[in-house]
């Protein structure tokens, strides 16, 4: 293995993908078994995440994934995600928190600036963030 690939290599990794079974966080976990990585996803539709880590387990990739369900909404949810990654792993080198939420209407539509200090979503965004980092 040359310097660069040790350098950016993701293999034998184990990540995390917060909505992974769609969209950006679908092909983040794509991405990252090909790489060789161990590939955590979660998110609120659990079935949905066992589908996908069953089809990426068939691509015949170096890496590997399991899906289940996982809500980072609330702060129960994330202390019930962090205890889920425990029982799953001791570490966690990759951590790709992808789960949101959208507005859906044109921007202008949108109510006001945000907030970083009121806003829900960015609150639960960064409380997931430290809450995570602090346990692992």
């Amino acid at each position: 293995m040359g310097y660069l690939d040790s350098l950016f290599s993701v293999a034998g990794k184990t990540a995390l993908v917060t909505g992974g079974a769609t969209g950006i966080g679908r092909m983040v976990a794509t991405g990252l078994v090909q790489g060789g990585a161990i590939v955590l996803i979660a998110s609120r539709k659990g079935e949905a995440c066992e589908a996908v880590a069953a089809e990426l387990n068939a691509l015949d990739a170096p890496g590997s994934a399991v899906g289940f369900a996982g809500d980072v909404g609330t702060q129960e949810g994330i202390e019930a995600l962090v205890a889920e990654v425990k029982q799953r792993t001791g570490v966690l080198n990759i951590l790709i928190n992808n789960a949101g939420v959208t507005w859906g209407e044109p921007l202008d539509t949108f109510p006001g600036s945000i907030n970083i200090y009121m806003d829900p979503s960015i609150n639960i965004i960064l409380i997931y963030i430290i809450h995570y980092t602090y346990h692992f």
